[in-house]
């Protein structure tokens, strides 16, 4: 492994990191898009890192960081780990993959780059984290990014990451999610998507739910840090903490919610409450099995997480890394501040949101701009933002009655084209009971652009195909002796 025949090789440089992917393969083994999930991890988890050190620190106690990379394929992301994560911190990465061939290519990449602090290990991924909850040093962060979800991991992660540990995970299924493939998803996350204008974000709150119940299970519970939607997949930063008094408190932050297939209106229903010290279920929130708005009937979507999916206060103190060091992730840098200022804008404790486009096409109106919109809920004293996951939203605490209100007063203006007697026509002609005056409003541009909706990058931008290799590799692999020795950590 030393002599490396580069002839053989391309090499790709991403961060610090140069790896080599063989000529043939590059192609189908490099997705340049990811490098802003890349990108980001680095940052997260050198965050993380840090804070743990000047914690542990002010007790006097020695840091020395476990970091598992499960699925690390060509190793090209715990190679960029090993040289980019703070290198005054004695840390150590367990780069793993069940391919032969993807443990050589970690080796190869961890040589080439003159790393020490890469182990590579050959196992089943499920295997490896449960040998690892039997260590006496578990991970203190582990690293999940599958091809297609995550779940089957999700027990032994949580049974091997240390208290107070942090935990990395991807979802790129996300047509099962979004909701087209609803059976799909409920044997996967265990809830049932909702196909609409909020699926992204719904697909999101739907994962963490799945993260949630996991980690209840092993008697902890779940802070997310850092979660979002952007191009064709989900990524999660959540601590994981040990309480069996919080774990069972996970109902308080997960709810149902029930939602219009027609006009996109929704309730959530959390589902349970507290008093006096003890949890009770939640009384529903709906008054009927149809929706009071136009009356078609409402379907029962979830469980998914209902409380916020970032820390606003990590949100800030990330924007200031970037903001303080312009050569941060050149390549990705602009779409990582834009995801992350949208991220500290979106409004707290205030689950998915309106489409403005969709709605206006529901009710086939021109509607005034976004601008106004939000100029006009905020004159009556209510909070709007967008959400990260759809360019003409608007979260808002203001009411379902509030936001056909803001279209009653458009039909006004432009009148509607919506057939008599059709769901559309029974929401604009009940009378309007808030007057906005929408007309004295002026468009306003917006501050800056939004480059995290901008178009997709190139050509073939998204996950690539199962490599048949893999399974090939999965069959070798069973007769592999060395899953049943304990690692040497």
């Amino acid at each position: 492994m030393d002599n490396i025949d580069e002839s053989k090789y391309t090499p790709i440089k991403e961060g610090q990191a140069t790896v080599l992917f063989p000529k043939e393969e590059a192609g189908a083994f490099y997705n340049p898009v990811q490098e802003l999930n890349r990108d980001l991890s680095i940052s997260i988890i050198s965050k993380y890192l840090r804070n743990k050190e000047n914690e542990l620190k002010q007790k006097n106690k020695q840091y020395h960081p476990l970091i598992v990379e499960a699925l690390a394929a060509s190793g090209l992301r715990s190679v960029r780990y090993a040289k980019e994560l703070p290198q005054d911190i004695d840390f150590k990465v367990i780069a793993n993959d069940i391919s032969q061939s993807a443990v050589e290519s970690i080796k190869r990449n961890a040589t080439y780059n003159n790393t020490t602090k890469i182990q590579p290990s050959e196992s089943d991924a499920v295997l490896l984290l449960y040998q690892l909850s039997q260590q006496k040093e578990k991970p203190d962060v582990i690293d999940l990014d599958p091809y297609g979800a995550p779940t089957v991991f999700l027990d032994a992660a949580f049974a091997a990451i240390k208290d107070d540990g942090l935990m990395a995970v991807t979802c790129t299924d996300m047509a099962c999610l979004a909701g087209t493939h609803s059976p799909a998803c409920f044997a996967k996350y265990g809830g049932m998507p909702w196909h609409s204008s909020s699926a992204h974000e719904f697909g999101l709150r739907l994962a963490l739910h799945s993260l949630a119940e996991n980690a209840a299970r092993h008697k902890k519970y779940i802070v997310p840090l850092v979660c979002f939607h952007i191009d064709f997949y989900v990524r999660m930063f959540i601590l994981v903490k040990s309480s069996v008094a919080l774990s069972g408190e996970l109902p308080l932050h997960e709810g149902l919610v029930f939602v219009c297939p027609t006009c996109e209106s929704f309730c959530c229903n959390r589902l349970a409450s507290k008093k006096d010290g003890k949890l009770k279920a939640s009384q529903l929130e709906i008054e009927s099995n149809r929706c009071i708005y136009c009356k078609s009937p409402i379907h029962i979507t979830g469980p998914v997480w209902l409380d916020n999916y970032v820390d606003y206060q990590f949100i800030k103190e990330l924007l200031e890394t970037y903001q303080q060091n312009e050569q941060l992730h050149i390549n990705s840098r602009r779409r990582i501040l834009a995801l992350l200022t949208l991220l500290n804008e979106e409004l707290p404790d205030t689950p998915l949101f309106y489409a403005l486009d969709r709605t206006a096409h529901f009710f086939k109106i021109t509607v005034p701009a976004r601008s106004i919109f939000v100029q006009a809920l905020e004159s009556k004293g209510f909070k709007t933002s967008l959400s990260h996951t759809y360019p003409n939203s608007i979260k808002t605490n203001a009411s379902a009655d509030l936001i056909w209100d803001l279209f009653r007063e458009a039909n006004t203006i432009t009148p509607s084209k919506v057939s008599p007697e059709t769901p559309a026509y029974l929401i604009l002609k009940e009378k309007q009971t808030v007057t906005f005056e929408l007309t004295k409003f002026k468009k306003i541009k917006e501050k800056k652009p939004i480059p995290v909706f901008v178009e997709k990058p190139g050509k073939n931008w998204g996950p690539a195909c199962k490599k048949r290799k893999v399974l090939t590799d999965k069959i070798n692999a069973l007769g592999n002796e060395k899953k049943n020795e304990e690692l040497d950590l």
